[in-house]
């Protein structure tokens, strides 16, 4: 019984750290859009600093609502096999040093109600931009195209040749 307990325990533990990221994502989205909203100013935020673990660049795959993301799509950029993305789901591959994979998959919160959230990639050129990010360029700065706090749509700008000008963009006026 004592050692059923224990694995039972453990189980748990596990379950409950399994969101760990997802909980430390959307925080740090929502604290971030409210800073951005009553310092009236773009605020940063930090992907590494949300993260347990050692890593070098992510791809992120944003799903959408109506149809998965097939693993071929994915593996153009991840140069390796995966699985398909289902609806409502984001998913972060995390390369390592060592050329290992960690996968972090989020639910999407568009069906939700809360603030979404979109990142910006690095251009190469005017019609090309680079799918991985590099630790380095996740350091974002967040802006929130709403004055009202949980409304609207957080973006993350890497500190790469990706330039932003609001006035141009004409969604945060």
């Amino acid at each position: 019984m004592k050692h059923l307990r224990s694995v039972l325990i453990l189980f748990i533990l596990v379950l409950s750290g399994c969101d760990s990221f997802e909980k430390k994502f959307y925080n740090a989205i929502d604290e971030g859009q409210v800073n951005a909203i009553k310092n009236k100013n773009d605020n940063r935020f930090d992907l590494g600093a949300i993260t347990n673990f050692t890593w070098d660049s992510v791809l992120v795959i944003r799903g959408n609502e109506s149809v998965p993301v097939f693993s071929e799509q994915i593996e153009n950029d991840l140069k390796r096999p995966t699985t398909d993305l289902p609806v409502d789901k984001d998913r972060f591959y995390f390369l390592q040093h060592d050329k290992s994979i960690i996968i972090k998959e989020l639910d999407s919160r568009v069906q939700q109600g809360k603030p979404a959230y979109d990142i910006e990639l690095c251009l190469i050129d005017s019609t090309q931009h680079r799918s991985w990010l590099s630790r380095s360029e996740c350091k974002f700065r967040l802006m929130s195209n709403s004055g009202t706090i949980g409304d609207g749509t957080v973006f993350l700008f890497p500190p790469c040749n990706t330039t932003v000008v609001p006035d141009s963009l004409k969604i945060f006026k």
